[in-house]
């Protein structure tokens, strides 16, 4: 064997998936064989090689390391391999042997799939609810709700059936709270109403000395989302979301609000949700009403408290106003009229609206 043969034994060890500590004794190991024939320029040469696989594999666990730390939630080994370019097997196999050592203290496998795993968190920092100022926000609702409680951060969870006034709801609310967040422009995201139908139920407002054009457009800015809602909600604004929606999979809609929950800080959003009359809760099942502080229904011409987590007590008498109900009349484009006082036993008749659409599962309309 001639020193050439040991340094090309060395390059192609180093370049393969063993680690450099196994090269070097290797090396070692063959290099009394050469009697002397083995010059110091070999001997650099070797250690360049080793050296460089050493500092490959190093950077490739750091590399690994800064991956992980930016994930959100679950992460698959193949798309790290993916995102920072590893295709030789040696760094394959370097990016694996990084991953086994964040086990535990980084990340934790997740299920049965191998090279499935979860960041743990540990930036979770101890919330100082001893320095809150307990103000809540002086919002205004449509139809005289008065008992709710709405803190910074919280969310409006509005459960609607078709043609039940979830748009007007939502357009009155924003002009209601048009001017609580001084220098902010509401954040409407509108899924289904034209520029022509907007431009109407404004001029509407308009007509009735209550809005005017110019004070809308500059007090309301509205953008026309259908996915991706949380990406386009404002902080610290009031975000009123018309509405969310999900046909293939609507269990997601839960993960929606989660999300769009994540985003806000001092800022609140409305949720409007499609519902099926004959269905309890709104499109997306019970899991939808876990994160919402406040939930109302509009269905059969009746407005519903379904759950609110805080309220206004004003004497030692006062209960949790949920399962309050009123009656409401939709006069013209825009108005909500309370038809009646709250009770908690409204006799509820089925409205013929409930069925105007019957037939046509898979349309989704609303007034």
């Amino acid at each position: 064997m001639t020193p050439d043969d040991i340094i090309q034994a060395i390059k192609h060890l180093a370049s393969s998936s063993m680690p450099p500590a196994k090269v070097g004794e290797l090396y070692e190991m063959l290099r009394p064989s050469m009697n002397g024939n083995f010059t110091e320029e070999h001997h650099k040469e070797v250690l360049r090689l080793i050296t460089g696989a050493d500092n490959k594999e190093k950077n490739i666990t750091q590399e690994v390391y800064e991956w992980v730390v930016l994930q959100d939630g679950i992460m698959n080994i193949t798309d790290c391999f993916n995102q920072l370019h590893y295709t030789t097997k040696q760094e394959k196999t370097a990016a694996r042997v990084a991953f086994h050592r964040l086990v535990d203290k980084y990340i934790e496998k997740v299920g049965d799939k191998s090279g499935t795993y979860r960041r743990i968190q540990d930036d979770v920092s101890e919330q100082k609810w001893w320095e809150a100022k307990g103000s809540p926000l002086k919002l205004e609702f449509p139809l005289d709700i008065t008992q709710p409680k709405i803190y910074p951060g919280n969310i409006i969870l509005v459960e609607g059936s078709k043609s039940q006034g979830k748009t007007r709801f939502a357009l009155d609310f924003a002009r209601l709270n048009r001017k609580l967040f001084k220098d902010k422009k509401i954040i409407y995201q509108n899924v289904e109403m034209s520029d022509d139908e907007i431009n109407d139920r404004v001029t509407a407002y308009e007509n009735d000395g209550m809005w005017k054009k110019e004070d809308f457009r500059r007090q309301v800015v509205v953008k026309r989302v259908t996915q991706g809602w949380w990406d386009f909600v404002g902080k610290e604004d009031i975000n009123i979301i018309d509405y969310l929606l999900e046909y293939t999979e609507p269990y997601k809609i839960a993960h929606y609000i989660f999300k769009i929950h994540e985003k806000l800080t001092s800022g609140i959003a409305l949720i409007c949700v499609q519902k099926d009359p004959n269905k309890l809760y709104g499109t997306g099942g019970y899991a939808i009403r876990n994160i919402p502080r406040l939930i109302i229904s509009l269905q059969n011409h009746v407005i519903k408290l379904e759950d609110v987590k805080s309220f206004w007590i004003h004497s030692s008498e006062d209960h949790n106003p949920t399962g309050l109900m009123r009656r409401y009349k939709m006069p013209g484009l825009w108005k909500m009229i309370p038809d009646g006082d709250w009770s908690k036993d409204l006799d509820i008749k089925k409205d013929k609206t409930d069925n105007k659409y019957e037939g046509f599962d898979g349309f989704e309309h609303e007034e």
